[in-house]
């Protein structure tokens, strides 16, 4: 017994007056009759004749050391008042929940001052609270996850008080949470033995209960197999295993993706990883979300409550009253529960457990965004080196590496769908004497390539139609028909313009496709099919596929029409144009113009060359339209791997298709590009060819197009008489249909040609009336395309100080409106106009920035004319050599002759 008065310890005197002191205490404030404190002081003993005079002698040394207010006179007997003590702080922590903070307060036995049966009852009064403290501490770990540091205390606690069952049950729970199933029922076996041996007694009614729930019931591993060649998702089971862990609340786990991509496989890995985390059970149970018949909550709940050993007559009706129960049963119980193949989260909800102690995975191929406090993982695909060793396990490593190439065509065609990659790898392996190549052969034909992923009860297509077959009929349309174009993706107001709907309602019906993992969506409005899933909604049958094709390609051509009155507001381009009645996106601005182009141009070629292979319709037609819009928006050289044969297969198509139209459209666009790539040779071929169809069409503006093309391919081939006469025909039918930007580039093109003849006044009369024209349009592309043909006349008259005012504006204008070529092209003449002038440092400058330039966008042109400047002025002979050999390939006699000429003089 110790006290304090102002924070300064305090002699309380011999052991008798201590002894008042510690029952005083212990009546906390209430007064204690003298003579009870006489047979507490003497218990045992006859008090002295003087034991009330030391009674009021201890009393008043107690009062000098705590205080005569401390220690009063009540009614006969005496009390403390106002005095603090451990015991009453104890007390309020443990009310508080404190129990830890309370336990920290005990130091060894209490009350040692305190002698004879008196003292030893009220030691056991208060060991009884902290016992009870203890225990309360204790529960609390198990409940929140930390058994382990339980187990010692309460096995500590045992041996203190070996009769106490509470204790018992406690170290029982304790064990079983951390997977000592067999030393909890040891535990029992135990107290048991104690019980009956030393007081005749069995245990009581809640020791036994808690025995029952551990005997009659076998652990539940219920997980499925792991797949023994689980192949990567390293950062996903990671990730899972870490919310897992986690166990600040029930731990929810959803993954969604695509059919087959393996969402069960890796819930099942995951599950095997863990399952020594839950030693009290692993449960499983297949939801069928995707099947005509979705397991009902309450079944599901009915069959868990059978598995952890509740009998039939114990489970009720009602499944709210099911749901309580189980969460009652799961109670602090660590279980790990697989929820496969969830429809949705109000299939889930009910089954979900309310202890910490428990984790949960589910699977489902849409995404669970009513799930609360759920860490979701969208299941992407295979990454391709990932697809190979799956490939490689399943089919052995020597037969994938003796066909490498074949092995990444095979892994690219299964759109590396591990579903996919499992039936391809299959069938392989039940097939020994086929080849990888045999294999990629067939799936290569998008029409059967379903029907070869196939093999035993594995069936791509099979996977998919579960899907399919949940979605509404809204759904399933949008599903089949923004699946009808080629390309990389769709844009939203492109598949809108599919669906015929307006963009709110296109945007709904997308989302809840790309919520089903039916469609992909990587960027906000942009959206784009697996290819499996695109072969597999292309072969359900629809009527509306056609008019599908048709209304994409009718809404890009609107489109690009509104591009090119952006670009080129007075040309007469839809006056010569069939059109499309579907409406496109209004696009208002060169940076418009530039963005959509760039970001729709490789879907734009795709769809094109699709039109190109479909008879009949309206698809072809608006295809060639398309594709000869498309060259006034923007230049499409970076992309000339795809425009080239894009344009090639409408100009078969239209032959095939006999739609004479298309076909001239589809050639004179290809022997301009032709001519852009300085491929003049095959450029003039492609022009002769589309020639006699134009006029077997009575298509003027295409002809002057077409004489336009062959007009400057002449001039660059060095046949000047030929070309004059093209360009005059150009120019005369420009102006008859009156269209500005023709007779712009026809003035240019003569203006060149006179001035490559030496009749320099002619071709600078010419250039300026172009200029004049070009200001007057109010248009910068055509004003900047007239000062650039402008300057390159001044350079061939040896004018090189207005060339190089007119070709500085030219470069200016020609990166505000965003024409890379031209830009490039620009920086070349100007090099050249400065070294005239002998300007050797702005030449080198632009020389290397053009040739920057060209090389980006494989212009051999501008690279010939760059790399000339730089000859010259290092008196380079490799650099003209360079040079010369671009000019010869690109068929440019005239800039080839000038080379030669240099190489004669030069060093």
């Amino acid at each position: 017994m110790r006290a304090w008065r102002d924070g300064v310890e305090v002699d309380l005197g011999p052991p008798q007056q201590r002894a008042l002191l510690c029952a005083l205490v212990l009546s906390e404030g209430r007064p204690v009759q003298r003579g009870q404190l006489i047979e507490i002081l003497w218990e045992g003993q006859e008090p002295p004749p003087s034991a009330v005079a030391m009674l009021r002698l201890y009393v008043s040394r107690l009062r000098a050391v705590l205080g005569h207010d401390r220690l009063v006179s009540l009614g006969g007997g005496y009390a403390l008042s106002g005095v603090g003590t451990d015991l009453a702080r104890f007390r309020d922590l443990v009310g508080a929940d404190e129990h830890r903070k309370a336990l920290a307060l005990w130091n060894g036995e209490p009350l040692p001052d305190l002698p004879g049966g008196y003292g030893a009852a009220r030691r056991a009064h208060l060991d009884e609270g902290r016992l009870a403290a203890v225990e309360a501490a204790c529960a609390r770990d198990i409940d929140r996850g930390r058994p382990d540091e339980a187990v010692a205390e309460l096995t500590a606690l045992v041996a203190q008080a070996p009769y106490r069952e509470t204790v018992r049950a406690l170290l029982m729970r304790a064990l079983v949470a951390c997977g000592r199933r067999a030393e909890a029922l040891a535990v029992f076996d135990a107290v048991e033995r104690l019980l009956d041996e030393d007081l005749g007694l069995a245990p009581g009614e809640d020791l036994r209960g808690l025995r029952e729930q551990l005997l009659p019931t076998a652990v539940p591993e219920q997980l499925p197999a792991a797949t023994a060649d689980f192949t990567g998702r390293e950062e996903q089971i990671q990730a899972l295993i870490g919310a897992l862990a986690e166990g600040r609340t029930v731990a929810v786990s959803a993954l969604s993706g695509i059919g087959g991509v393996g969402k069960t496989t890796l819930a099942v890995q995951v599950a095997h990883l863990v399952r020594e985390q839950y030693p009290d059970g692993q449960l499983h149970v297949d939801l069928h979300g995707t099947g005509t018949a979705p397991t009902d909550p309450s079944l599901a709940l009915a069959t868990l409550l059978r598995a952890l050993g509740v009998a039939d007559d114990g489970i009720p009706d009602k499944q709210a009253d099911r749901a309580a129960l189980w969460r009652s049963t799961l109670a602090g119980r660590r279980i790990l529960l697989l929820l496969d193949n969830a429809r949705d989260a109000q299939q889930v909800l009910p089954l979900l457990p309310g202890s910490p102690t428990c984790g949960v995975l589910v699977t489902s191929r849409a995404k669970l965004y009513d799930l609360v406090n759920v860490q979701g993982v969208d299941l992407g695909l295979l990454p391709p080196a990932d697809s190979l060793t799956l490939l490689a396990k399943i089919i052995g490593a020597d037969r994938s590496a003796a066909e490498p190439a074949q092995a990444v065509r095979l892994a690219e065609l299964c759109g590396h769908l591990p579903l996919a990659l499992r039936v391809a790898g299959s069938r392989l392996a039940s097939r020994p004497a086929w080849s990888l190549e045999s294999m990629a052969d067939r799936l290569a034909d998008e029409h059967n390539r379903l029907k070869a992923l196939r093999s035993g009860s594995l069936a791509v297509d099979a996977t998919f139609e579960l899907s399919y077959r949940q979605l509404t009929p809204g759904q399933a349309r949008a599903f089949r028909l923004t699946a009808v174009p080629d390309g990389p993706d769709l844009s939203l107001p492109t598949a809108a313009a599919i669906l015929g709907l307006d963009a709110y309602e296109a945007d709904d019906l997308l989302e809840s496709l790309v919520d089903l993992s039916l469609l992909e969506s990587a960027t906000a409005g942009r959206y784009r099919h697996h290819d499996l899933l695109r072969a597999y909604a292309r072969q359900q049958p629809d009527q509306e596929r056609e008019q599908a094709l048709e209304r994409a390609l009718g809404f890009s051509l609107s489109t690009a029409l509104a591009g090119a009155r952006v670009v080129n507001p007075k040309s007469p381009i839809e006056d010569h144009l069939t059109g499309s009645a579907v409406p496109g996106i209004p696009l208002k601005t060169s940076q418009d113009v530039y963005d959509w182009t760039r970001a729709e141009l490789k879907g734009l070629l795709a769809v094109s060359r699709q039109a190109a292979r479909t008879p009949g319709g309206r698809a072809l037609r608006l295809a060639a339209e398309l594709m000869y819009v498309a060259q006034m928006l923007m230049e499409l050289l970076p992309y000339w791997q795809e425009v080239d044969p894009t344009l090639r297969a409408l100009a078969d198509g239209a032959v095939l298709s006999a739609d004479p139209a298309s076909e001239a459209f589809s050639r004179v666009q290809r022997g301009l590009l032709l001519s852009f790539r300085d491929e003049l040779d095959q450029a003039r071929a492609e022009l002769e060819r589309a020639v006699p169809v134009i006029h077997d069409q009575d298509m003027p503006f295409l002809r002057a197009c077409a004489l336009y093309q062959l007009a400057n391919i002449s001039r660059r081939q060095g046949h000047s008489s030929e070309a004059i006469g093209q360009s005059e025909q150009a120019l005369t039918l420009f102006r008859e249909l009156g269209d500005p930007y023709g007779e712009s580039g026809a003035l240019a093109l003569q203006a060149r040609i006179l001035a490559a003849a030496g009749e320099h006044e002619p071709a600078t009369r010419a250039a300026q009336r172009m200029v004049e024209l070009g200001r007057a349009l109010d248009d910068e592309s055509n004003l900047a395309f007239a000062l650039f043909q402008a300057g390159v006349v001044m350079v061939i008259a040896e004018r090189p100080r207005p060339a190089i005012e007119l070709l500085t504006e030219a470069l200016t204008l020609h990166r505000a409106v965003l024409e890379p070529m031209w830009e490039a092209l620009t920086l070349a003449r100007l090099a050249a106009a400065h070294l005239a002038v002998e300007e050797t440092e702005q030449a080198v400058e632009y020389a290397h920035l053009a040739l920057e330039l060209g090389r980006k966008l494989d212009l051999a042109f501008a690279m010939g004319l760059a790399l000339t400047v730089l000859g010259e002025v290092e008196g380079n002979r490799d650099r003209l050599h360079e040079a010369l050999a671009l000019f010869l390939q690109s068929g440019d006699r005239t800039e080839a002759a000038r080379v030669e000429t240099l190489l004669k003089t030069t060093l």
